[in-house]
């Protein structure tokens, strides 16, 4: 019998759905390549997450100057008096018996990049914003699609700066 919890956090556009069943696990060594974040940009109008492979292939993603605040935060490790939507849902989690494994980048839709996070082995949709936030926060990987790498990613040299 599956059963579902649903965790919604007022005033954000976090919603949290875990769906308590076996759902088979992709094999993330073949399908997918781990990235790193490489820079994350807070701007006049949008944001941006730079995500860079091993290989110096980079992918960048345009979010808003909200969700670049919040991964800005997880990178440099900033700690605030009370929990944001991140640790309030990985404290969730946490308190669930759970861990967040990694976080896959999937595909991109319509202008829009699909993400899942990867709780035990539940897989859960959500924004590669909200997904490298909590990645970075718990220390999990991050990977993104071979094919998704290959069609949108830029290969950079090491002179160029990004």
């Amino acid at each position: 019998m599956s059963k579902v919890i649903l965790v919604f956090v007022a005033g954000a556009t976090l919603v949290l759905l875990l769906l308590l069943s076996s759902i088979p696990e992709i094999n993330v060594h073949e399908e997918y390549v781990k990235v790193e974040v490489e820079k994350v940009e807070i701007g006049n109008i949008t944001g941006a997450v730079i995500l860079k492979t091993e290989n110096g292939v980079v992918l960048p993603i345009y979010i808003s100057n909200e969700q670049a605040f919040a991964i800005s935060l997880a990178m440099n490790k900033i700690e605030t008096p009370r929990p944001l939507t991140h640790e309030l849902t990985i404290n969730i989690i946490k308190e669930m018996g759970g861990k967040i494994r990694y976080v896959t980048i999937d595909k991109l839709v319509m202008g829009t990049y699909y993400a899942t996070i990867v709780v035990d082995s539940k897989r859960i949709d959500a924004r590669p914003s909200d997904g490298i936030a909590l990645a970075l926060r718990c220390d999990a990987p991050i990977y993104i699609k071979k094919s998704l790498l290959e069609e949108k990613g830029i290969k950079v040299e090491k002179s160029q700066v990004v």
